[in-house]
Order: C-alpha cells, then structure tokens, then sequence
C-alpha cells in the first residue's frame, strides 16, 4: 500500500476510536460526560475537561477503557464540584 494511503487509514481508524469513546460516554446518561473531549494520538487516548465529581471521573476512566483499541490511556479530567 502506498504510505499516504497507510497514514489516511490509520488516522481513520484513530478517528472512530474516539467516536467510538464519545458514544459509550453518551451512552453513560450522565450530561456531565457529554462534554467531555477525547483527544487520540497514535493510540494514545486522553480525556481532557471537567467533571463535577471523582466518581464521573472514575466512570468516564472505566467507561473508555471498556473500548477495544485503547493502547495507552490517560485521564486528564479536572474534577471541580459546582459551587
């Protein structure tokens, strides 16, 4: 295959990775997790944004990696209760 060909692929697959991810957050029912953002790099899946709790923390954590194709993870979400 050509390598431009090879690169277009990968970055597809990496795209419906993180629909994939987004689906089963929506999937949760929790609003919270609807606006989390989920960045994918090379396989690399983080979770970047807010929640108003550690346990939707936890949930989006156990929630993406219950995803085949997740090779490293990491859960950058900031937990800030509302006020």
């Amino acid at each position: 295959k050509p390598l431009a060909l090879t690169a277009l692929m990968q970055s597809l697959e990496l795209l419906r990775l993180s629909e994939r991810i987004e689906r089963a957050l929506h999937a949760t029912g929790y609003g919270a997790l609807r606006d989390v953002e989920v960045v994918v790099n090379a396989r690399l899946v983080r979770l970047v944004g807010r929640v108003p709790s550690y346990y939707l923390k936890q949930l989006a954590q156990v929630t993406a990696l219950a995803v085949p194709g997740i090779h490293q993870f990491h859960n950058d979400l900031n937990v800030i209760p509302p006020s």
